[in-house]
Formats: C-alpha cells, structure tokens, sequence
C-alpha cells in the first residue's frame, strides 16, 4: 500500500481542461465547413467551368490555415512526469504509440507566454545540453500547469528575447538560448503586437465570411 501511495505521488498526469475540448470541437467544425466550402466546392466548380477570382485565394487561405491547425495539433500532447524515473512519457495524435523522454538528456527548461484568443498562458521548453529548445509544453491544454512545472526537476534558464526571436522560438519551437543575449524585457510588449494580429486577423476572417453570404444572397 505504502508502495503504491509513493508511486503516484512521484508521478504527474497532465489534466485536459475543459476549453481546450470545446476549442478542438469548435476547431473542427470551422475546418471542416471550410474545407468543404472554400477547398472542395471550389474544385468542382472550376472543373465545370464555374470560375470565381476568389476560389483561388479562398482555397490558399484554407490550405494554410490547415497547415496551422496540424502544427498546433502537434504540440497537444497527453503526458505522465516520472519525477522518482525522471522520466516524461507522452503520446499524441502524431505519436499513438508514445514517446519517453529523460531529464538526463536535458540541462534545464525555458519558461515564457504565449497568447491566443483565449488570453495568455505559460509555455514550457525543454532544453537539451546544447542549449537548444527541443519539448514545447504549452499551457493552454492543460488545467494543471503549474503543477507540471513545479513536477520537472530541471532549473529554469532565464532569458529576455527580442520580439524576433520571441516569435522565431513561438512558431518554430526551437532557438539556441547560448546565442541570445539577456536584453531588456520585451516579453509584454510582443504579446500586446500579438494581440492586435490575432484581433486584426480574427475580424478580416469574420468580415470575409459576411460579405461571401451578402453576395450569395443578392
């Protein structure tokens, strides 16, 4: 029994909140109306000669937007920290079969924010003993985050980056942390700008959608 009690305490599961399975569901839905409407119709309608100037930039739109969707589809990961193994297993829809990692390999974790349309949230990097990020847990999958923080046994590496290597490391996951600088912060600044573009970008997206009804419908 005493055993047992020990093996979950050294162990820490990531806990799925809520939101991010109405985001998946809501996700869905708008990917695959758009598929279907700006992607496949298109298609078959230019196949019968049925030509719109706008097919082509709908369809490159959606295309990329599907690029995006797999790219952040790629960093939901379900995970258990081993802390007595200093072990993290974890599995994804990329990875059914599941991966183990082992803080041996890694000399501390980079920690920063990132924000969406849902507000800002911690995102955690591994990083290896070249002092590269490799493993991006992002905090808005998971209700427990702080918990999975404290749950790594690695020390956190403090670094300020500028707004271009902020959104290098954000979009591609990777920066080597020995070449930066530890400049002034400029962290709250860079989201504020990422705010705007996703607001920006979020209302051209809704604008669109209006006037391609208003259209069909006169």
């Amino acid at each position: 029994m005493r055993e047992f009690i020990k093996k979950n305490i050294d162990m820490k599961k990531s806990e799925i909140s809520f939101k991010t399975y109405l985001w998946a569901l809501f996700m869905f839905f708008l990917f695959a109306f758009g598929t279907i409407q700006y992607v496949l119709k298109p298609v078959i309608y230019m196949t019968y000669n049925e030509y719109d100037v706008s097919y082509p930039i709908l369809t490159i739109f959606f295309t990329l937007l599907l690029f995006l969707l797999i790219s952040i589809l790629n960093k939901f990961r379900f995970f258990v920290l081993n802390t007595q193994n200093q072990t993290l297993y974890y599995y994804s829809l990329f990875r059914p079969f599941g991966k183990t990692l082992y803080f041996k390999d890694y000399i501390g974790v980079y920690q920063t924010t990132e924000t969406g349309t849902s507000g800002s949230y911690k995102v955690l990097y591994l990083v290896d003993k070249k002092n590269i990020t490799r493993f991006k847990i992002m905090g808005l999958y998971y209700k427990n985050m702080d918990e999975i923080i404290e749950a790594i046994p690695l020390p956190q590496i403090k670094r300020n980056l500028s707004g271009k290597e902020y959104f290098k490391l954000m979009f591609t996951g990777k920066a080597n942390l020995s070449k930066i600088k530890d400049k002034k912060s400029t962290e709250n600044k860079t989201i504020g700008y990422l705010k705007i573009f996703i607001a920006i970008a979020f209302l051209i997206f809704i604008i669109g959608m209006i006037i391609r009804m208003i259209s069909r419908i006169s």
